[in-house]
């Protein structure tokens, strides 16, 4: 990089103006200085000649007559012209007849060498001349009238010799070096200020610009420059305001459309799609921050779960749609029953709760029961047919009982259970002395008991195929409790309730024991099933006793002779996030095994877990994105979260596909497909290697993907 490139433009302007015109004036003050010099010299030396010249024909007569006084007079008027320093007359013999002033004499050769009026070699101090003193000739003839009486005698019969002072001449001099010096920087001062403006008016306009851009640079879009440079500046600077303004306009239009989807996104991240209520993450984080205020002010809150009754029926008779509706009038109804502190959510599904905000327990159980009624006594009318359904309401106080939201939420859900076991349609409080540090309501009755329903056969095992996209033969079957040849409901309060001392650890094991048995036995019965999976739901108490599970699991690994890799568990992301060291433990004693993990119930507030739990494959429930965000919102979120997972390097499956579904998924062929829409659940003692042919598989997984 050269020396020029690292001045700023206004400095290269300078010196770019300054160099020339400084060097211009300095040669031509040398020049004046020398020509001045040289005519000074030539002038002093002009007037000593002509001193000189004139002094010896006047010193002529008195040299010949010998008349000192004449002489002395003579030189004595010499010396009053300046700068005469002194002057003398010598005879033909370089005898001094009159001397004036100081004077250095010169040798009689340098007399007899001058034929005229001659400058001597300078001194320091002095410049001499020498001019010599001839005889004039008479011109007799007319006098005497003789031819020969004209005849002219020129001989030097002397000299005169004059000193002219230099100290003068060198003051001179010296006046005039400082005058033109003056002159000089004058000139090169003037120099200066012109080049700075002409700099000032050029880079004025292109600093300003550059800081214009600097400032857009920085986010300040508002920045304009002025618009009163001439030329191409001008240009410039009207073009640079053009685009800025293009530019804020752009930004605003971008920062509004920015606001609005922050703030759609905002909505969709805390309310129910399909509703408009508060969703399931902005009731939890309000009733954690009602417990903790309540804690230190001494506040009274109530929870309330409200679970639907006869819901299903809605929903299996006249369809989704028709599902959905009721949902809407029952929420527009449920927040029309509540105070305007109160907050009304919907939890997902048919289930909603209510934080009642400074409320009595009593004033609770009045509003809670005003809330049962209203949704009793409401018809649904659809299709010609009118419906009734109920509400199962549970109630629990947060006092200073509650230690954090996971008790409130586990106690109000069992109450609200409780409500369903006794009948439906009822309002349960759950006692503060039932509340306990997990969470947890104490152990079910003894009809209800995990003892009682593995002895009366209550329990039994439902297994659904988990199909490959692109039609390929792949055995994997997830494994299904049910009771009574229901759904699991209280299995699912035990899988996210209860700890390992109130039973739900027996129950997985149970589980774990017969599918493992089945595994064992199609293996020796049916040699397809050599490569058969399965996989087991993970509930909270397998996370909290998760060297007891895996106890059994290597027990029942070797008993029923199956590998490990055919044993999948699936985790869902909600229990995930809730216990993520228990999570994380559970993972890394399975994967030692050899077993592997499926990230379940994969949402939006999933994607951090991919790398805490770092599972085999992520499962999308398209079902329960319906019910949250309503089919479009699902569909797209769930497209998103399957491109997410699939893009991060994790197998995806897309399930709850279910029959009559109006979402249609993209589907890629590295893709696993579950649904009621494809393949139903079948009892386990039933499932045969054929129950699902190849055909069958391939052209459900051709449905799911068109």
């Amino acid at each position: 990089m050269s020396f020029l490139d690292t001045l700023s433009i206004r400095r290269r302007l300078l010196l770019g103006s300054l160099v020339p015109a400084a060097l211009i004036g300095i040669f031509v003050s040398i020049f004046f200085v020398v020509n001045a010099s040289r005519s000074l010299d030539e002038s002093l030396r002009d007037q000593g000649l002509a001193i000189t010249g004139f002094l010896a024909p006047a010193s002529e007569y008195g040299t010949i007559s010998g008349n000192r006084d004449s002489l002395t007079a003579l030189l004595q008027a010499t010396l009053g012209q300046r700068p005469v320093r002194g002057a003398a007359v010598l005879d033909h013999l370089g005898h001094t007849m009159a001397i004036s002033g100081p004077l250095t004499l010169p040798s009689i050769n340098m007399l007899k060498a001058a034929k005229g009026p001659t400058a001597t070699p300078p001194t320091d101090r002095a410049l001499g001349f020498i001019a010599p003193i001839r005889r004039s000739p008479v011109d007799l003839g007319e006098l005497l009238d003789a031819p020969d009486a004209r005849t002219q005698r020129t001989d030097v019969i002397g000299w005169v010799y004059v000193e002219l002072d230099l100290g003068p001449l060198a003051q001179r001099k010296k006046d005039l070096l400082l005058a033109n010096t003056a002159l000089l920087m004058l000139y090169i001062a003037l120099a200066a200020w012109i080049a700075n403006r002409i700099a000032g008016a050029v880079t004025g306009p292109v600093v300003a610009l550059a800081r214009a851009v600097n400032a857009m640079a920085e986010g300040r879009t508002s920045t304009r420059v002025r618009e009163d440079t001439g030329g191409e500046l001008g240009e410039l600077e009207r073009g640079f305001n053009n685009m800025a303004h293009a530019l804020e306009e752009m930004h605003h239009d971008m920062q509004s459309r920015i606001d609005s989807a922050t703030a759609q996104l905002s909505h969709l991240a805390n309310h129910d799609v399909l509703t408009g209520l508060p969703n399931r993450r902005a009731f939890e984080q309000a009733t954690s921050e009602a417990i903790a205020v309540g804690r230190r002010r001494g506040d009274q809150h109530v929870l309330c779960f409200i679970d639907l009754d006869r819901f299903k029926i809605v929903n299996d008779t006249c369809g989704h749609a028709a599902g959905d509706e009721l949902l809407c009038r029952i929420a527009a109804l449920l927040r029309s029953r509540v105070r305007e502190q109160d907050m009304v959510s919907r939890m997902g599904g048919d289930e909603f709760a209510a934080l009642l905000r400074d409320c009595g327990i009593e004033n609770a159980h009045r509003i809670a029961e005003n809330l049962r009624a209203a949704v009793e006594n409401f018809r649904f009318v659809r299709e010609e047919r009118s419906f009734s359904v109920g509400a199962s309401v549970g109630l629990v106080a947060l006092g200073d009982h509650v230690h954090d939201l996971n008790d409130a939420l586990a106690a109000a859900d069992q109450a609200c259970y409780e409500a369903k076991r006794r009948g439906r349609n009822l309002v349960v409080e759950a006692r503060a002395e039932h509340i306990q540090g997990n969470g947890a309501m104490p152990a079910p009755t003894q009809d209800d008991s995990v003892e009682e329903m593995i002895g009366g056969g209550r329990l039994s095992l439902d297994v659904q195929p988990i199909l490959r996209a692109d039609g390929l033969p792949q055995p994997w079957l997830e494994v299904l409790l049910r009771i009574d040849g229901e759904p699991a409901g209280l299995a699912a309060i035990l899988h996210d309730a209860r700890g390992p001392e109130a039973g739900g650890l027996k129950l997985d094991t149970w589980v774990l024991e017969r599918t493992a048995e089945a595994l064992g036995r199609m293996h020796a019965q049916y040699p397809a099933c050599r490569h058969m999976k399965a996989s087991l739901n993970v509930g909270r108490h397998s996370l909290l006793a998760s060297r007891q599970y895996c106890v059994a699991l290597k027990l029942a690994i070797a008993r029923y002779q199956i590998s490990p890799w055919q044993l999948i568990f699936e985790l869902g992301a909600d229990l995930a996030a809730q216990l993520p060291g228990e999570a994380a433990a559970f993972v890394e004693e399975a994967r030692i095994l050899g077993c592997g993990i499926v990230l379940d119930r994969f949402t939006d507030q999933s994607p951090a877990l991919l790398r805490a739990i770092g599972p085999d494959y992520v499962k999308i429930r398209y079902d329960l994105l319906v019910g949250e965000y309503g089919p479009s919102d699902a569909l797209a979120l769930g497209d998103g979260l399957a491109g997410i997972a699939a893009r991060t390097g994790y197998s995806v499956i897309v399930a709850g596909i279910e029959e009559g579904n109006s979402i249609s998924p993209r589907v890629q062929d590295s893709f696993y497909l579950q649904g009621n829409g494809l393949v139903p659940p079948v009892p386990l003692e039933q499932w045969r290697p054929d129950t699902v042919d190849g055909q069958e598989a391939e052209t459900a997984s051709g449905e799911a993907r068109a």
